[in-house]
């Protein structure tokens, strides 16, 4: 009770000191008069959860105020030097104490244990105890904390003494800069030093995976990765001979606009739609759309027109499917799975176009029969087997509630402000379409769409950081930035937390970056390499070839993102397993079917040491980080060199352009992906749940606006270089945007540090 009165008498004068908190403190405690000293800082220690607190206030004479009956706690010899040290100087700086002084004598207070208390001075009779008492309800009172009794109270302002005393350390541990005190603290003890800054995922999905539904999304998109890859090598095919090659690059320039422009609608269909309307809509729509081309060529009317409108509604269902899936995945997979799942789904897209291209040759169907037969597949693949899949194992949660229109807004009233609030974009659009139209370019028109992109709340949200998840580590760089004085260290701490900010906006656009590398690639050079070898060659079909081009650039891809897969242990056959090994295994026998089915046909010895050439690329791959593979992008892609040597200098002899392709193929398929599943994880991982439909709508209008770029650049490239000629072209712009992912690893924080894992 006794230490209780002191306490709160100590309180109330340290926080309110005058006249009455002065009398009130002189009841309970004793007042002794001495000659006035020396300024020396008076220390205050009281116990907080064995951890104790220093309150130094310069200004008042020499005896220091320790509580009675209680130990003192222990200060390390380098923290009394350096606080001993900075006393006189705190005293001069900050005189924070009231003392009355008169006829020379200077009143300081104290309760030194070594003295005894003054006669007459006995506090155990009933008025001092309810005086005390009344100290005690009036300073919990002040405190000024509703629903919490006076020790609670008084625990919790210390508490929060603690932290400000801990937080204002003017003594640094060994081998730190000191920081600039708080007037008026200094601490007791040499505080353990901060834990590093660590980069975490924030906390906001549920970590249990939903087995059913990912396991309903992954049959899905089995059978309809299967029935995309017949399509798109079939598209080329059937286009090329009514609009030409250069009509065929407008036409897979055009493809992605609808999506660009879509592409927040798409968010939004996203963020209204539970999982299981918006996938299975999805996939009807696939279903109509597959039947559009097949339709107007049995009715004679595939032209140019035709094409682009079947190219756009292809372009903005593809863009809508990514969208949604990309939006539920973190849901449906949970926040620790989600690089895990991301991985997986790439590994499953890898896995059939490697079996359909290069060993089953699904190719030979667009050979044999008519192109138009690969888009009735689709349609019917999408419609008996896609769309039932998702419908059954989707979940139908509501998605969180949205802003409705009011019902007396009609439709003609909300035409009217759409045509008002994007009149600019609109105008630089129709100019777009009319610079085709006389200049046979669509660039203008990729623009005139990604200005209008530019001008959405969602891109605007990612842009500038609104749309991002809080991380741990940005509160411990706010905290060191409130904390540092002004100069380089704080300059440093400023810099690290910008660049947190513009986390999203930097993997936007690199992911919009990795577009350029692959898709002009894949889908305008190969077909017309596959044209043209397949001429040279006279033998094989076009549409072989092309399945094994890019079966090859799927092989590279799926080698390295195997190697890296961490899956959970398995049990098989009474065995433990981890589930990485029986895909590296899995792997290693695609590579050994390749070889039995393309490359020599029954040789088992060449199958063994292709399967053993699998094994070391993915011990290879296995040794790089994401930073690694990051930086490898370019390097990677400007294996196009090799063909484009053999083909014009006849580097090689022997070596012919179809094998140096395929091997340029699988350098570039090897870096892609794991590039790619890093990027687009980083992205997904730091964007709020709350925003997810919207920011991944505006990533991938931006990733279709690089698409359309992309391919707007290659047909024009072609019409001056063509094949083999365009290669050497395409090596140079790779390693001019190599340069841009090597230094990429500083722009995105949370990549790891070297390109290499420590042994």
């Amino acid at each position: 009770m006794r230490l209780t009165r002191i306490l709160l008498a100590a309180l109330a004068l340290l926080s309110a000191p005058g006249q009455g908190a002065y009398a009130q403190f002189a009841k309970v405690a004793p007042v002794r008069t001495v000659p006035a000293a020396p300024a020396a800082p008076l220390q205050l220690r009281l116990p907080l959860n064995s951890a104790p607190t220093g309150l130094a206030v310069p200004g008042l004479a020499a005896p220091s105020l320790t509580t009675p009956s209680l130990p003192t706690p222990s200060v390390s010899a380098k923290a009394v030097a350096v606080a001993a040290a900075a006393a006189p100087a705190q005293a001069a700086a900050f005189p924070l104490s009231r003392v009355r002084e008169r006829d020379g004598v200077r009143a300081s207070v104290g309760l030194p244990s070594p003295y005894p208390l003054p006669q007459g001075r006995e506090r155990e009779n009933g008025k001092e105890q309810a005086t005390a008492k009344a100290t005690l309800e009036k300073g919990a009172a002040s405190l000024n904390v509703r629903g919490i009794v006076p020790a609670a109270a008084l625990d919790a302002f210390f508490e929060g003494a603690k932290a400000r005393a801990e937080n204002s350390n003017a003594v640094a541990p060994e081998g730190q800069p000191s920081r600039t005190a708080r007037p008026g603290l200094a601490p007791a003890a040499e505080p353990a030093p901060a834990p590093a800054p660590t980069v975490a995922a924030p906390q906001t999905a549920e970590d249990k995976p939903n087995v059913k539904a990912l396991a309903g999304l992954f049959t899905s998109r089995t059978v309809s990765i299967a029935s995309f890859i017949l399509t798109s090598i079939a598209y080329p095919f059937l286009a090329v001979p009514v609009v030409g090659w250069a009509g065929f690059g407008a036409l897979m320039a055009f493809g992605p606009l609808a999506a660009v422009a879509t592409g927040p609608l798409n968010g939004l269909i996203a963020q209204r739609l539970s999982a299981r309307k918006a996938m299975a809509i999805n996939a009807g729509i696939r279903a109509a759309l597959s039947l559009v081309l097949p339709v107007a060529a049995g009715f004679g009317f595939l032209n140019f027109g035709t094409l682009l409108v079947a190219s756009v509604a292809n372009g903005w269902i593809m863009s809508s499917v990514m969208t949604v899936e990309g939006a539920y995945l973190k849901k449906l997979a949970g926040e620790k799975a989600l690089g895990t799942v991301n991985g997986l789904a790439w590994m499953n897209y890898l896995a059939i176009q490697v079996v359909l291209g290069l060993i089953v040759g699904v190719g030979s169907i667009v050979d044999k029969w008519d192109p138009s037969a690969a888009f009735y597949i689709s349609a019917a693949v999408h419609a008996l087997l896609v769309l039932p899949i998702l419908w059954f194992t989707m979940p139908d949660l509501a998605p969180p509630g949205q802003r409705r229109i009011p019902s007396h807004v009609g439709l003609l009233a909300q035409a009217v402000a759409f045509f008002k609030s994007n009149a600019l974009p609109l105008g630089a659009a129709a100019l777009g379409v009319g610079a085709y139209l006389a200049f046979s370019t669509t660039l203008p028109l990729i623009a005139a769409i990604l200005y209008w992109v530019t001008r959405s709340k969602s891109f605007k949200d990612v842009w500038s950081g609104a749309a991002r998840a809080d991380s741990p580590d940005e509160a411990v760089l706010r905290e060191k930035v409130a904390a540092a004085a002004d100069g380089p260290e704080k300059a440093r701490y400023e810099s690290e937390l910008a660049l947190r900010a513009k986390r999203l906006r930097t993997a936007m656009l690199y992911l919009s970056l990795a577009a350029l590398f692959l898709f002009p690639l894949q889908y305008f050079v190969l077909p017309a390499a596959a044209t043209a070898l397949a001429g040279a060659a006279g033998a094989a079909g076009k549409g072989l070839i092309l399945g094994r081009l890019l079966g090859a650039l799927f092989l590279g891809n799926l080698v390295s993102v195997a190697a890296r897969a961490k899956l959970p242990v398995l049990k098989l056959f009474g065995r433990s397993f981890k589930g990485e090994r029986l895909v590296q295994g899995a792997v290693m026998a695609l590579a050994a079917g390749w070889s039995l089915a393309a490359l020599a046909p029954g040789s088992l010895v060449v199958a063994a040491a292709v399967a053993a050439a699998a094994l070391g690329l993915m011990a290879l791959a296995a040794r790089l980080t994401d930073t690694g593979w990051v930086k490898l992008m370019g390097p990677g892609f400007a294996a196009v060199a090799l063909p484009y040597l053999v083909w014009t200098a006849g580097l090689f002899p022997g070596f012919g352009p179809a094998a140096a392709l395929t091997v340029s193929l699988l350098v570039a398929g090897m870096v892609y992906g794991p590039a790619f599943v890093a990027l687009n994880t980083t992205f997904q991982r730091w964007v709020s749940p709350d925003k997810m439909g919207p920011s991944i709508g505006a990533q991938s209008s931006f990733f279709n606006g690089a698409l359309s770029l992309g391919y707007g650049v290659i047909s024009l490239a072609a019409s001056f270089a063509p094949l083999p000629g365009l290669l050497g072209w395409m090596t140079l712009a790779y390693g001019v945007l190599g340069i841009l992912f090597w230094l990429a690893p500083r722009f995105l924080p949370g990549l790891p540090a070297t390109m290499f894992h420590k042994k």
